[in-house]
């Protein structure tokens, strides 16, 4: 009987825990998002620059949810893209040549952010918004502007960056109004929101990516005729989904090129698109490589593309295949540019035979003929599969579900009720 105090006290303080984590701590993982700072040398930007860049970043963005957090210190390169950080939002400061030039700050497609010498403080908040798409997609057009018109247009009248639905007469005062007439750096928390899930979403993407269950890879700059299709990267990943009670494995092919074509414009249309080796098998497929799939885009028809290779290409179903277009942002009044594609699709329609293995290769096609392969030779190979989640290792976590919660006190509680210590 002298043990049984002690075993309350235990139960008491182990209780106390609990609740402290349930109610009084980190409940869920916060989305730590990595910002890596580089400047190009000659650019006229300094690191105090940079610093304040990121200073704002963490007052505009930082929430319950997300924080950002620095990794290394401010070095030198050579040009932008140089000494890219994996999995971090990698920001350069460069003297900003760039089409259309005179930008304070651009985003290219969440493989970086530059910043001009000149820019105003809150430039990298700014293009971090576009980073993680923090307009509203409550409105009529993709980027938040109910006439789809940019300062300048005779017909502007004012981002819906607060996301309402509604014409703005001014909402200057929002961090993602365009920075030549930005009066403040407000966020909304339409935005904030917006922003933390699509920043989730891309933190598990580079997640996946380091944990070998995808890849990335830049392209050889400049070896294509034309820039329309001119592959500069290619990543390639997969990740769980879930919704409601089912669960899904979902491919993403990605593929960036100089400029995506319009051939509205005058563009020859261009194929855009992913070869895929699934069964690991060169006897099957398409020779030499054994290439069993082709998931891609037509620029022409703005519709996916499904071949499967069985003896010859025969065409498939492309309708599960979502399409994202990806975009370069501006910090000025320009509209932003299409400048690539992501295919979305579910792991079963390609048949991974060769247990976890898939294998890839990248082709943009123009219409006279012209091919650029990402890589040029070879096909690259990842592990589609998630990889065995590690032990848990959250204090309190009875339920392997590497979350402390009620279920966890309910279990605690059972144990002690069963004398289980």
């Amino acid at each position: 009987m002298a043990e049984q105090p002690k075993a309350q006290v235990r139960m008491i303080v182990v209780v106390s825990s609990l609740l402290v984590l349930i109610f009084g701590g980190v409940v869920g993982a916060k989305t730590i998002v990595k910002v890596a700072k580089h400047i190009v040398e000659g650019s006229g930007v300094t690191e105090e620059q940079l610093e304040e860049q990121f200073k704002k970043i963490k007052e505009t963005w930082d929430s319950d949810d997300v924080e950002h957090v620095q990794v290394g210190g401010v070095d030198e390169v050579n040009d932008v893209s140089e000494g890219r950080v994996p999995g971090a939002m990698n920001i350069y400061g460069t003297d900003l040549e760039v089409d259309p030039p005179g930008n304070a700050g651009v985003c290219y497609n969440r493989r970086y952010i530059v910043i001009g010498p000149n820019a105003p403080s809150d430039t990298g908040a700014h293009e971090a918004g576009h980073f993680h798409d923090a307009y509203p997609d409550d409105c009529n057009t993709e980027h938040g502007d109910p006439r789809g018109t940019y300062p300048g247009d005779a017909n502007y009248l004012g981002l819906d960056t607060d996301g309402d639905g509604d014409v703005d007469a001014d909402d200057s005062n929002n961090i993602m109004f365009p920075g030549t007439g930005r009066t403040g750096n407000g966020t909304d928390p339409n935005q904030k929101k917006r922003y933390g899930d699509n920043a989730k979403t891309w933190v598990e993407s580079q997640n996946a990516i380091e944990g070998e269950r995808g890849d990335d890879h830049p392209d050889a700059t400049g070896d294509s005729e034309y820039s329309t299709n001119d592959i500069t990267d290619i990543s390639v990943w997969g990740i769980v989904t879930s919704i409601g009670t089912s669960t899904d494995y979902q491919m993403h092919f990605k593929m960036l090129l100089r400029e995506l074509p319009n051939p509205s414009a005058g563009d020859l249309p261009v194929t855009l698109g992913f070869y895929i080796e699934s069964d690991q098998s060169l006897q099957t497929g398409e020779p030499p490589e054994g290439i069993d799939y082709f998931v891609g885009y037509d620029t022409l028809t703005e519709q996916p593309v499904f071949l499967v290779h069985e003896g010859v290409w025969f065409p498939m179903d492309p309708s599960l295949i979502e399409v994202q277009k990806d975009y370069m942002e501006y910090d000025a009044p320009f509209e932003p540019i299409p400048i690539g594609i992501t295919l979305i699709m579910p792991l079963w329609m390609i048949k991974p035979l060769g247990g976890d293995l898939l294998s890839y290769r990248a082709k943009a096609e123009s219409m006279d003929g012209f091919i650029d392969l990402a890589p040029d030779f070879g096909l690259i190979t990842i592990i589609t599969k998630p990889l065995p989640p590690p032990p848990p290792s959250v204090l309190g976590d009875l339920d392997d579900d590497f979350d402390v919660d009620m279920r966890d006190l309910g279990l605690l509680i059972g144990n002690y009720l069963e004398g289980v210590e």
